[in-house]
């Protein structure tokens, strides 16, 4: 074909440009950032979804939702979780100490939706969006996917999806509980958090330069001195 010149000449006009034009948020501060995606897999009764809600500083896997469609309805149910987990006593925005996540998403029409964002606005959650076809913009969400089925999903065939959702929650209970992450200094995301919360987390982390030049760090500082404070 390209011998004869019978190929189509190539439109470089729609070529997607992929050049950020901000700077990807970057964190090792547990519950700034939250990344959420979702992917499929195959039950005998069908085709099941699972919602992943992550955070980005901590590597600390939130939720895993799984639910036979892919609705705002669904996406909710997972930030729900996430929230909860969290948050157990609710949002409380009194605090001045406390820092809340930012939401990261594609730009899907589940985090695009209008259910999502007055969701979003009824807990006070900012929401950034990747650029278009840029996966990069939320690498560690998907990086964290693809375990999933590389540990999971794709070497186990489920029957339904109630065996899907258990499986689902003792994989996220090992990878928060078990698996060391490099990124981290190879504490798992479980320690890491912990460690963070009284002040003796890892020294070294990947974002640790640039956050010791940002404010935010200070008055995390100040709250934080409190976990090592004699009884």
């Amino acid at each position: 074909m390209k011998d004869n010149g019978l190929t189509v000449p190539r439109n470089t006009a729609l070529r997607a440009r992929r050049e950020p034009k901000t700077r990807k948020p970057v964190t090792d501060m547990p519950d700034t950032v939250w990344g959420t995606d979702m992917t499929r897999t195959r039950t005998a009764q069908g085709w099941a979804y699972v919602h992943v809600v992550l955070d980005r500083g901590s590597r600390k896997l939130l939720a895993p939702e799984a639910s036979p469609t892919s609705r705002s309805s669904d996406w909710i149910r997972a930030m729900d979780k996430a929230v909860d987990m969290q948050f157990p006593d609710g949002i409380d925005r009194s605090d001045p100490y406390r820092l809340f996540p930012t939401i990261v998403s594609d730009n899907g029409c589940q985090p695009t939706s209008k259910a999502f964002a007055e969701y979003e606005k009824a807990l006070g959650l900012e929401h950034i969006f990747t650029s278009h076809c840029n996966p990069k913009g939320d690498a560690d969400t998907e990086r964290v996917i693809r375990a999933i089925k590389e540990d999971l999903l794709w070497i186990n065939e489920f029957k339904t999806l109630d065996e899907l959702k258990e499986a689902l929650g003792k994989w996220q209970h090992d990878y928060n509980h078990v698996f060391p992450h490099s990124s981290l200094e190879y504490c798992t995301p479980v320690e890491y958090e912990e460690r963070w919360n009284c002040g003796t987390e890892p020294q070294s982390t990947r974002a640790k330069k640039i956050l010791r030049k940002e404010s935010l760090f200070e008055p995390m500082n100040q709250n934080r001195g409190l976990c090592n404070a004699a009884p």
